[in-house]
């Protein structure tokens, strides 16, 4: 089982690559796995724009509906899989568009994130690693009412100095949080600060419970950029599998479609961090960002998985790599870091620590961290993951069973969601941040 796992997860990152545009447990247990409606049947080749809409801060966007699908698509699995490549084939030959997924965004769900933290289990959860998103202000940037994109966005206490920095993304608006870390913390007054190049404007007493986004004007003309860069943590460790051979009969179409379909206009750099835990051959092998798509195939080929053991991984070192140790583009369109992960990091005081610092890091930097996760995880973890997504303004990625590949999913405790084809989804993903 612990292999098969891994083998739709390198079937992901092909389909991943591939499709992307231009642009033994250790830790508590499971909880209730009540989850929204999903499509019962795998859903159509189509792609729609799932990461660009209205984002009202504090307010719910829609939902997405359900999808579906008929044709040539693959049935719904009832969990437990094949144990090889489909079909049989090589993994040369495995297409793109096998795995199903879906997605979450809780920045756009928020009313319904807030009830959901009502929620015995999810109230939790939230106490349990001590991450709180309460406090949140959305800021949108513009210049003659056009949004900033990647502008520099300062949320200060008049007492204790910064609280929190991010970067605004391609429709100009940057997620704040105040006491994020803290359930009791009352601050304030507060102040905005938004920087792009070389204008820098100040909102003094900013109130946090407001419908619509905090509109800050900029002066100058900021300036433009075509850069993106996509980074890939990857977790290796046994319970994923071991055939990250899959991935290179798909990696060198990902550059190839970037290409035909940006007619060279982006500047994409990718890079891969891969890890496994403290005690394994080693905790974490990364490389630099690179442009060649041949240096991220011989990466990926390189690979094998094995270690683990126990439930959680070092997923925090992980982290922590990819965001510091990793030379991110100072100005950029975009900056994704794909998580991809079965199991969530060690619940003990320092580890959580660092966790905090570097998804503070990670926000300021802006870098939108994207959780893509397994099967294995529990309520626990669904819940810190999404957290990441929150503070980093990225969003939540879940493979589901409709596939047939692999064993059972744990069902993602959201709304209504529209299920996809994975490539198709991340398609849909990156376009919205680079688009």
């Amino acid at each position: 089982m612990r292999k098969q796992r891994f083998i739709f997860f390198a079937v992901f990152l092909c389909a991943c690559l591939a499709a992307m545009p231009a642009c033994s447990s250790g830790g508590r247990n499971d909880k209730s796995n009540s989850a929204g409606n999903t499509a019962e049947s795998a859903p159509s080749k189509s792609s729609s724009d799932t990461s660009g809409k209205d984002d009202a801060a504090g307010g719910a966007g829609e939902s997405k509906g359900e999808e579906t699908g008929t044709g040539s698509g693959p049935a719904r699995g009832g969990g437990g899989g094949s144990t090889g490549s489909p079909g049989g084939k090589p993994a040369q030959d495995i297409p793109a568009g096998q795995l199903t997924a879906g997605e979450w965004n809780d920045l756009r769900e928020w009313k319904r994130w807030k009830l959901q933290l009502q929620e015995s289990d999810w109230g939790n959860a939230e106490q349990y690693w001590g991450f709180y998103t309460a406090q949140r202000l959305t800021v949108l940037v513009t210049y003659q009412n056009k949004p900033v994109p990647d502008a520099e966005v300062i949320l200060s206490d008049s007492r204790q100095g910064p609280v929190w920095k991010a970067r605004t993304d391609r429709k100009g608006q940057a997620e704040l949080f105040a006491a994020p870390f803290d359930p009791q913390g009352q601050g304030g007054p507060y102040r905005i600060t938004a920087e792009s190049g070389q204008d820098t404007r100040v909102v003094e007493n900013v109130e946090f419970e407001r419908q619509e986004p905090l509109k800050v004007e900029l002066r100058n003309e900021p300036e433009a950029t075509d850069s993106l860069d996509v980074l890939f943590a990857v977790d290796t460790t046994g319970s994923m599998g071991d055939e990250l051979e899959y991935l290179e009969a798909e990696l060198k179409n990902v550059v190839q479609r970037i290409e035909q379909e940006n007619n060279q206009k982006l500047d994409m750099r990718i890079s891969s961090n891969f890890y496994r835990d403290i005690q394994d051959s080693y905790t974490i092998k990364d490389f630099p960002f690179t442009r060649s798509i041949d240096e991220v195939v011989e990466q990926f080929s390189a690979q094998s998985a094995a270690g683990g053991g126990d439930y959680p991984e070092a997923v925090e070192l992980a982290l922590d790599n990819a965001v510091n140790e990793h030379d991110w583009s100072d100005h950029a369109r975009a900056r994704l870091l794909f998580l991809v992960l079965d199991a969530p990091p060690r619940h003990k005081p320092e580890t959580i620590e660092k966790v905090k610092k570097v998804i503070q890091q990670a926000a300021a930097k802006g870098i939108r961290i994207i959780p893509v996760v397994s099967s294995g995880i529990d309520s626990d973890t669904e819940y810190i993951l999404r957290t990441f997504g929150i503070y980093t303004g990225g969003t939540y990625v879940f493979l589901t069973d409709h596939s047939g590949i692999g064993s059972d999913h744990k069902e993602a405790e959201v709304g209504e969601f529209q299920v996809e084809y994975l490539n198709d989804l991340l398609v849909n993903i990156v376009n919205g941040y680079v688009k």
